[in-house]
């Protein structure tokens, strides 16, 4: 025997008359199937089924709701749940169908279900199958009971209601589903499918179904002509004088493109301002299709432009670049076939000169003299020193260079000059070089005490 109580199951046990809880639940229902009583359903919060006489239970993730506040099983094992509306998914992840409030009935075991349509728009607080007239009653809070009465004729049932599918473009078929077609009714029907896109098909659009019997039709999606994109149809499933006729099942096909790898690379990592950069994207797929279309060429946030994909590769060549480094990416948006793409970032530093002011000269004696100046290294490693002599246009005499200046800041530079000779007059600039070229600054004068 079991009971539903306190959101458990309970089962008695007929040796000592003790009542034990199960790991079903929470249950607010349960019900035993009268023709095989092993097996045994508990609905509250979800669904379970038990198939060990309540030792071991799974919950039923397809059930029509998270909320069954009645469970009832006919002489032919189909079960009957009441329920309250069901959201699309539940706060721990199982997935339900997002099926109205209602009574449902499942002809398999729970695997798929059937909307009885008794109460449009309401929920139904419980549920009872009448073995003797084959009725199902099911109770409301505002409504009262609605009756749905055991058929004199055939009876068409469809489940589920929707197949969803994803592939690639162009790409194979993927796995294909089950649409249950189930005579619930009384004599037997003949069936017939009929939809209306080129890329679905059934195994089997016809057959003839006796009274409870049910076939589960294989549905096929044929991608391999298709581009990126949704594509949606309906297989409507006919019985002529069935009740519950004609059915609808939607389908639904996300084909997405292929996914692709978009590489770049560039002739120089570092070059002088206003010489011409060259950037190669390429970008390849891992499908059938190969790449089209063109990739765009962006400077951190900002475009620089766009180059058209030839033989899975695309050239660009700008010497609009500023001084500085620049973080360059390739985007490739992708085609009927193939999905979007985006390297990652390139850093390319556009370099000049060093730019080199000659300051002055102070701590002078009559033997010696500090020099000073700035440089700024403009993004390339530089190096400095002081040049001087006895004229402006004869500065033979050198410091040693110093350490490497680095960035696009200025750096205040100094170096002392000794042995020079009293009261005389020198004179002495600053030089500075990198990659791009020397730079040597405006020459001043000093003279010695």
């Amino acid at each position: 025997m079991f009971f539903a109580s306190q959101g458990k199951v309970l089962v008695l046990n007929s040796a000592n008359g003790v009542w034990a809880g199960t790991t079903a639940g929470p249950a607010t229902a349960v019900a035993v199937d009268p023709k095989n009583p092993k097996v045994v359903y508990a609905g509250g919060w979800g669904m379970w089924k038990s198939t060990d006489s309540g030792k071991s239970w799974a919950k039923l993730t397809r059930a029509p709701s998270d909320t069954i506040l009645g469970l009832s099983v006919d002489t032919n094992s189909v079960v009957y749940v009441a329920t309250q509306a069901a959201p699309p998914a539940s706060t721990d992840g199982e997935t339900f169908y997002p099926a109205p409030a209602g009574v449902w009935r499942s002809t398999d075991g729970g695997s798929t279900w059937t909307n009885l349509k008794l109460l449009p728009g309401l929920g139904a607080n419980g549920v009872l199958h009448d073995p003797l007239s084959g009725n199902v009653y099911a109770g409301t809070q505002s409504m009262g009971m609605a009756v749905y009465a055991r058929p004199t004729t055939p009876v068409l049932s469809v489940s589920p209601p929707r197949l969803t599918f994803s592939a690639s473009a162009g790409g194979t078929d993927p796995a294909p589903q089950n649409l249950v077609i189930a005579n619930t009714g009384v004599g037997s029907l003949t069936w017939t499918a009929a939809k209306t896109q080129s890329w679905l098909s059934l195994g089997q659009i016809t057959s003839t179904l006796a009274s409870g019997a049910s076939i589960q039709v294989p549905v096929h999606a044929d991608p391999s002509a298709l581009i990126k994109g949704q594509y949606t149809d309906a297989i409507v499933i006919s019985a002529a004088g069935a009740g519950s006729s004609p059915w609808t099942a939607g389908v639904t096909l996300n084909v997405a493109g292929w996914d692709t790898t978009t590489t770049l690379t560039t002739a120089a990592p570092s070059a002088k301002i206003g010489i011409p950069v060259k950037f190669t994207a390429k970008v390849s797929t891992t499908g059938s299709h190969a790449p089209t279309g063109a990739v765009t060429f962006i400077d951190g946030e900002n475009t620089l432009g766009n180059a058209i994909l030839t033989a899975g590769s695309a050239n660009y060549t700008t010497s609009a670049l500023v001084l500085g480094t620049h973080s360059i990416t390739a985007a490739y948006p992708g085609d009927s076939y193939n999905a979007y793409g985006k390297s990652d970032p390139l850093s390319e530093t556009i370099i000049a000169a060093p730019t080199v002011t000659t300051t002055g000269a102070s701590a002078i004696t009559s033997a010696s003299a500090t020099l000073s100046g700035t440089v700024t290294a403009n993004f390339a490693t530089t190096q400095y020193w002081f040049v001087y002599g006895l004229s402006a246009t004869a500065l033979k005499g050198k410091t040693p260079a110093t350490a490497s200046l680095t960035g696009g800041g200025v750096h205040k530079v100094n170096a002392s000059l000794t042995g020079l000779s009293p009261k005389t007059k020198y004179f002495f600039a600053l030089v500075a070089t990198n990659a791009a070229g020397t730079t040597i600054g405006s020459p001043l004068s000093f003279t010695t005490q």
